[in-house]
């Protein structure tokens, strides 16, 4: 059977299109739940009038696909999620929860459009794409991470504690190295160079001064003769 599709169905065909089918798949399914509707002379008419309103339905379609793509181009959206002590997440992210987050930044998508059958039960990064006419598909990246609490926020504040004192404790210690080595550096050189000062200083010689000594020659004493005169 021949049918006009209203809607697209996926590997038969796009809305606005003519397509053969099999009798019980175009009665039993696709004309019941008015996807399709078969081509019969006496619809021509109004079939090529719905044709050209899908179209243009699709055109008007297409321009606001247009411009939702280009709100998501490098969305990155972010979920954090309590986890039990070996890592497992209490609970999931869905379509739901990343329409609900696409909406805060002005995207309003319809669920439908997410790619997306199982729901992120696993921490790590995804990409989802979004479908958002037959010919324009967009992605998105999911991050999915573990809620901090208040106990791990206070092991990690403990560590970047502990980390910045050995960091202090490390540039006191080198401080303290490179002020001795430069104290023993400067005290050698001062070493070195008093050594040399000493060594190039010229030695004073001492001239013993020579004493005279003034010979004493000894004063002979003159005993004057006494003179007896005789009387005669």
């Amino acid at each position: 059977m021949k049918v006009f599709l209203k809607k697209t169905v996926p590997r038969l065909g796009k809305a606005g299109e003519e397509v053969l089918v099999k009798n019980g798949y175009a009665r039993n399914f696709l004309i019941p739940q008015k996807i399709a509707v078969a081509i019969k002379d006496s619809n021509l008419k109004i079939l090529e009038r719905q044709k050209i309103v899908i179209f243009e339905e699709k055109r008007i379609a297409s321009e606001k696909a247009l411009e939702i793509a280009k709100k998501l181009k490098g969305v990155l959206l972010e979920f954090s999620l309590k986890a039990n002590p070996s890592g497992k997440l209490f609970g999931s992210i869905t379509s739901k929860n990343i329409v609900d987050e696409l909406v805060k930044q002005d995207v309003h998508l319809d669920r439908k459009c997410l790619d997306l059958t199982t729901p992120l039960k696993e921490v790590g990064q995804y990409s989802v794409d979004v479908v958002l006419t037959d010919e324009i598909v967009e992605k998105i990246r999911v991050v999915v991470t573990i809620e901090k609490t208040e106990e791990t926020k206070e092991t990690s504040s403990t560590k970047k504690t502990e980390a910045t004192k050995e960091t202090s404790s490390t540039k006191k210690t080198e401080a303290t190295k490179e002020t001795s080595s430069t104290k023993k550096t400067e005290a050698t050189k001062e070493t070195s160079s008093t050594k040399k000062t000493e060594e190039t200083k010229p030695v004073k010689k001492t001239t013993a001064k020579k004493t005279t000594k003034k010979e004493t020659k000894p004063v002979k004493k003159t005993t004057a003769k006494k003179t007896t005169k005789k009387g005669k």
